[in-house]
């Protein structure tokens, strides 16, 4: 005969936790869902913070740039406006230069010469090939490394190097923040021909308050041999529109004992839009200098005399712009102590007269 169990009694002989499967669905979903939960809030709370982190070095990060620019904007105006190496070596437009410049210096007189540059763009090849001519003590060439406006100004003009460059440059890299050059190219001293080749590199590393900018220059000449030059140029904008500047360089020249090396610190005020000083201090060393002290005694023996100052001194500078972008004028007041006048005071002025024609520098 047919025998009949109850559904729930067969259900449960088959199933014995049948009563534990509901309360146990739950709990596992109602574990799965905080579990979920915890992970969302947990990620949400992370998000949060990653953006909040990613808008402060935005932020930081904009701010830099902006204080970068500041400081390279006044930087480039100041270098403009004095006409300092540090810009007219990168700009690869053409141009003319006459200069008039006299000095006086005690111990030596007074010294004038007139000064000529031309710097020609040829056409083509992305405006990256120029032709420089210029007096050998003129910027516009290639001339030897240490020929650095400002210590021409601290030394005076002098006949040492008398003479005239003809260059050929060929700007490999003219970037923001990099620039490379290879320089080629005869330099004339009466009827001897010198030829001599070159290479700049120059690279910028703004950092916050301060650019720092590194440049390096490694020239042959045919009857002095290598000449190297290792400069750092730490840049800061302070007081609106002045520039502070730190300039460490080394030098070192074949044909010369000794590594020369120095310091030279520098503020740059700006007046207005037509006036501007500069006030500069400075040092100088060498280590090996010449076996002949300044006063003419040997001193080969005496190694104290090694590593010695060979300069150092102040110097205060002004230009003035006289009319619109291409007639400057120029005067410095120094007073420095030269090894070779065992470190006497000697006082100096300098004047220069700049007129500019074709590509004026803003």
């Amino acid at each position: 005969m047919f025998q009949f169990f109850p559904p729930s009694r067969k259900r449960s002989r088959i199933f014995p936790f049948h009563g534990l499967i509901a309360p146990a669905t739950f709990f596992c979903i109602s574990a799965f869902l905080c579990q979920f939960l915890d992970i969302a809030m947990v990620s949400a709370a992370e998000n949060k913070e990653k953006s909040w982190i990613k808008r402060k070095l935005e932020s930081i990060d904009e701010r830099q740039r902006k204080l970068s620019t500041h400081v390279s904007t006044t930087a480039e105006w100041m270098d403009s406006f004095f006409d300092n190496e540090i810009k007219i070596e990168e700009y690869n437009k053409s141009r003319i230069k006459l200069s008039l410049k006299g000095a006086i210096e005690e111990g030596r007189g007074f010294e004038s010469n007139v000064g000529t540059g031309l710097r020609f763009v040829l056409p083509g090849l992305e405006q990256r090939v120029s032709v420089a001519l210029s007096g050998a003590t003129d910027e516009e060439g290639a001339t030897a490394v240490d020929s650095n406006p400002d210590e021409r100004k601290v030394n005076a003009p002098s006949g040492d190097k008398e003479g005239f460059n003809a260059a050929l440059r060929y700007m490999l890299f003219d970037e923001l923040l990099t620039n490379l050059r290879l320089d080629g190219g005869l330099r004339f001293h009466g009827f001897n021909i010198e030829p001599f080749s070159g290479i700049r590199f120059r690279r910028t590393f703004p950092l916050h308050l301060w650019e720092i900018r590194f440049t390096q220059r490694a020239y042959w000449y045919g009857d002095t041999g290598v000449e190297i030059n290792s400069q750092l140029d730490l840049d800061r904008k302070i007081a609106g529109t002045n520039l502070l500047r730190f300039t460490p360089k080394v030098s070192w020249y074949k044909k010369k004992q000794g590594l020369f090396y120095g310091m030279t610190a520098t503020y740059f005020q700006h007046l207005n839009e037509n006036h501007a000083f500069q006030y500069k201090t400075f040092i100088k060393f060498v280590t090996h200098p010449d076996d002949v002290a300044p006063n003419g005694e040997n001193r080969s023996s005496d190694s104290s005399e090694r590593n010695v100052v060979d300069d150092g001194g102040l110097e205060v500078i002004y230009r003035h712009r006289l009319h619109k972008h291409w007639l400057y004028g120029e005067a410095a007041i120094w007073a420095r102590f030269p090894r070779d006048r065992d470190y006497e005071r000697t006082l100096g002025l300098y004047y220069k007269i700049d007129v500019f024609f074709g590509y004026m520098t803003e």
